[in-house]
């Protein structure tokens, strides 16, 4: 299997160095627009055209939303299954479509890691009746949020259609949340709070409904090197890939 990665950050370099040590991995190739060089066994394309000519069987974009407009159609098109990590911008309810219509037209795969929550197969079911209310806080260091904050300080309170406009890079679990509900962005209520006295990114997800009601919380970790980054959410990307690549699958 064939590998591309859109994206040469944090989560681009992890997953180069993982995919690399799974077997039925062969090539792996990347592209950033810095063109950073490959630190492991990946192989650096000049643009995504030229990742696209090489035939990958599965295209990871980890780069930003800006990418996934850019890309997610034509990587579909090619009959290239997609995985998308930037999913705030599928909340864009144009391009949600564009992106599944094309899918679904080239008889090819989109997937979606979990990300940095946990709980996502309960909302997944919750989802499938009538929710009338989801509710995201969001916690994180100011680094994270590349805010200066002596104390904690709730610096978003709105839905999530705005979260991801204003915060593109640090609420991507709201998109998660939002699809995985069924729920229109409009709808789901999110809170970031900024807090100099954590270390860790959490994530607390209320949900009610027909089903009954869903609290969960989790706390994660960041990526070595970028507080902005909760490790659950590379990782997540990685289980993933080892998801596709099995024939034993659990959930």
């Amino acid at each position: 299997m064939d590998i591309g990665i859109i994206g040469y950050g944090t989560i681009g370099r992890f997953l180069e160095k993982e995919l690399s040590l799974l077997k039925p991995v062969d090539k792996i190739y990347i592209y950033d627009v810095i063109n950073n060089i490959p630190e492991n066994k990946g192989i650096r394309v000049d643009s995504v055209d030229e990742m696209l000519m090489k035939k990958p069987n599965l295209i990871i974009e980890c780069a930003s939303q800006d990418a996934v407009r850019e890309y997610a159609v034509k990587v579909l098109s090619e009959g290239i299954s997609f995985m998308i990590l930037s999913v705030g911008a599928l909340l864009e309810r144009n391009l949600l479509e564009k992106v599944k219509f094309t899918a679904e037209r080239n008889n090819i795969k989109i997937y979606i890691p979990v990300g940095a929550i946990g709980g996502v197969d309960s909302i997944l079911s919750a989802g499938t009746k009538k929710i009338r209310k989801v509710e995201l806080t969001t916690t994180k260091h100011p680094k994270s949020l590349n805010r200066n904050d002596a104390k904690r300080t709730v610096i978003f309170d709105g839905v999530a259609s705005e979260a991801v406009q204003k915060y593109p890079k640090n609420i991507n679990v709201s998109a998660i949340i939002t699809l995985a509900s069924n729920m229109p962005g409009n709808l789901v209520r999110v809170r970031i709070i900024s807090d100099p006295d954590i270390k860790i990114n959490s994530h607390e997800i209320y949900l009610e409904g027909d089903f009954g009601k869903f609290h969960s919380k989790i706390e994660n970790m960041t990526m070595p090197g970028n507080p902005g980054t909760s490790y659950t959410a590379a990782l997540s990307a990685l289980s993933l890939v080892k998801k596709i690549l099995s024939p034993f699958n659990i959930g």
